[in-house]
């Protein structure tokens, strides 16, 4: 589900070495994180999907957005419905490959 901005922070990760994508997700998501919330947060798991596979689904976008990293961008385009949201989310989620660490 995107958050209440609508846009869905993702890391642009096509033909990166897994280990370097596990450390960004470990610099530029967990620790930011925790130091949000006050306590360690580790990432646990990613969820794979392409470009193309995101931008295929009615009125989605992937937007670069090279803060805080290169590979950053956003999934950008939902509707303001909230099932319409949800149900897009459904469909990128049954398409993506989990990673479990």
């Amino acid at each position: 589900m995107p958050p209440p901005n609508l846009r869905e922070s993702v890391y642009r990760t096509t033909n990166k070495p897994s280990a370097e994508i596990w450390e960004i997700g470990e610099l530029f998501v967990a620790k930011p994180m925790s130091e949000k919330v006050g306590k360690i947060k580790t990432i646990q798991g990613r969820a794979d999907i392409t470009a193309v596979q995101i931008m295929n689904k009615k009125g989605l976008d992937v937007s670069p957005d090279t803060e805080p990293h290169p590979f950053h961008a956003n999934i950008i385009g939902w509707p303001e419905a909230k099932d319409e949201q949800k149900m897009l989310a459904v469909e990128l989620a049954n398409e993506a490959s989990l990673h479990l660490k």
